[in-house]
């Protein structure tokens, strides 16, 4: 069970997570509480679907978002990061995507997906063009999430 495994992780590291979520609407943070003894870990999600919410809680740009979009990597940047300092986690993954079933010019297609990881001082986002409908691109970008935490913890001192 790799998800019981990268709390184990956490909790050996005495480190702490949380997650901003927009797309997902707080499924990475419902997959996490499932779990055993999470709560040593695990602080929070917040749920920032509107653009507007991103801006005033999370001090997204709102000039990024008309440049880049809601769906870009700048603003899964920034969500990380802001998201890490409102949580005050060790550990702040951000999603933000088109789930579909439709896009609008703007967000690019559906399945785009971007996911961002703010950790100590570094920081890493990918792009994914996951398919399927709606429930399937959520699921697959908590499973991507997983993953990528898995890896940077690997190398966490």
């Amino acid at each position: 069970m790799i998800i019981q495994s990268l709390i184990n992780t956490l909790i050996e590291k005495n480190l702490t997570i949380g997650s901003i979520e927009s797309f997902t609407g707080g499924l990475f943070g419902s997959t996490l509480v499932n779990y055993p003894g999470v709560s040593a870990t695990y602080k929070g999600t917040i749920v920032a679907y509107a653009n507007d919410v991103k801006q005033r809680l999370l001090n997204v740009k709102r000039e990024d978002i008309k440049k880049f979009s809601a769906v870009s990597s700048v603003v899964a940047l920034e969500l990380a990061r802001h998201g890490q300092k409102a949580l005050d986690v060790d550990f702040c993954i951000a999603f933000t995507g088109n789930a579909g079933p439709t896009a609008t010019v703007s967000t690019g297609e559906v399945g785009d997906v971007y996911i961002a990881l703010a950790y100590g001082k570094d920081e890493i986002v990918e792009h994914f063009k996951f398919k399927g409908d709606r429930q399937k691109v959520r699921n697959d970008a908590v499973a991507a999430a997983i993953s990528i935490i898995a890896r940077v913890l690997k190398n966490y001192e």
